[in-house]
């Protein structure tokens, strides 16, 4: 019996390693704010912030118009994956949620939506302009 807990706990640990691999359980369950470190702090992440910044930096209609499609996309997958786990997918997801290293992305993706609304009124504002200078 001991044999057969001990290998179920040891499973149930490998579950936030394919899910989350950046967070610990000596974290404790994540909340919104983790949630968000853990998804803008990765490389995905940190790239994504490094292109909207530079389209609002530059302050290019067409590079703003691609970092709102961007953030778009970003905002419909990132909730997608979680309400629609695959098949495969289904007792990790639920096991992670379980164990606290999953939490719905509520914080994320209305960051993703705001980021989306900024870069079109960004890339508005340029049309406008450029088209006042004709």
């Amino acid at each position: 019996m001991a044999a057969l807990l001990g290998s179920n706990t040891s499973a149930i640990a490998e579950v936030c390693d394919k899910v989350r691999p950046e967070w610990s359980p000596s974290d404790g369950p994540l909340n919104q704010i983790g949630d968000f470190l853990l998804t803008f702090g990765s490389v995905p992440g940190i790239t994504f912030i490094a292109f909207v910044a530079a389209s609002l930096f530059l302050k290019n209609m067409w590079l703003c118009v691609l970092s709102a499609g961007l953030s778009a996309f970003a905002a419909f997958v990132v909730p997608y994956n979680w309400l629609v786990p695959s098949v495969s997918k289904g007792v990790v997801h639920i096991s992670a949620i379980g164990e606290g290293c999953i939490i719905p992305p509520y914080l994320s993706t209305s960051l993703l939506v705001l980021i989306c609304m900024i870069c079109l009124f960004t890339a508005n504002f340029q049309r406008v302009r450029k088209s006042r200078k004709l």
